[in-house]
């Protein structure tokens, strides 16, 4: 009887705990991400007039020609409005060149597009940010009416980050600059207690939860 009820305990300890394991996700699909962000707080970032971008990030960016500095631009097409984060020389940052944002603040979500000049392969993109990391997918990708490719990629993760990198194909033979992009919809987001949002539950969880029942049926059998 006594290793019945360990028994017991021991798998509802299993249980329980394979659900408290700290929520990370990733996204290569905007709608997708939305869903999952949509109990959280935070702001989006579209870079039309009215609020100022870098009172929420700092961006630390640095190519072959050395360091340039982050700005509200436009001339190009992009995912909405006319305005998207550019170079203050007036040109798309780099492929392959050193890019990341750090926040004021410990955010638990970020998503935003990416918009190429050129055609985007998979995995020509990459968002690390926290414990999580998600690549582009070239079957995602939408091509704007000026031609630009944008893809989307996006994170969450429960233990929150307050810094983010963007890692950008480098080519072998050619180095940086295989395409140009800028970035817009920047979407950072917060969340609080049980708004974190869950994956569907691990294969874990349905093991134990028919092992329980097993226990169950056996002891009414006796």
């Amino acid at each position: 009887m006594l290793s019945k009820i360990s028994t017991f305990y021991t798998l509802l300890f299993c249980l329980f705990s394979s659900h408290s394991f700290a929520s990370l996700m990733v996204f290569d699909d905007h709608a997708a991400f939305q869903g999952a962000v949509s109990a959280g707080s935070g702001i989006t970032l579209d870079f039309e007039p009215g609020v100022n971008p870098f009172d929420y990030f700092s961006l630390d960016y640095q190519d072959d020609y050395g360091p340039s500095t982050g700005v509200i631009d436009s001339g190009f097409n992009t995912t909405s409005g006319t305005s998207y984060l550019g170079l203050d020389i007036g040109l798309g940052f780099l492929a392959g060149a050193d890019f990341t944002l750090s926040f004021n603040q410990v955010w638990h979500a970020i998503g935003f597009y990416l918009i190429a000049s050129d055609e985007l392969w998979d995995a020509d993109v990459t968002l690390m940010a926290g414990a999580g990391s998600v690549s582009n997918l070239a079957s995602t990708t939408t091509t704007l009416s000026e031609g630009g490719q944008a893809t989307f990629v996006g994170i969450v993760d429960s233990n929150g980050f307050n810094s983010a990198q963007l890692f950008t194909y480098l080519d072998a033979f050619v180095g940086q600059g295989v395409f140009e992009f800028n970035i817009d919809d920047l979407q950072l987001v917060s969340f609080a207690g049980p708004n974190v949002p869950v994956p569907a539950p691990p294969a874990l969880a349905l093991l134990v939860l028919a092992a329980l029942m097993t226990l169950r049926l056996g002891r009414k059998a006796k």
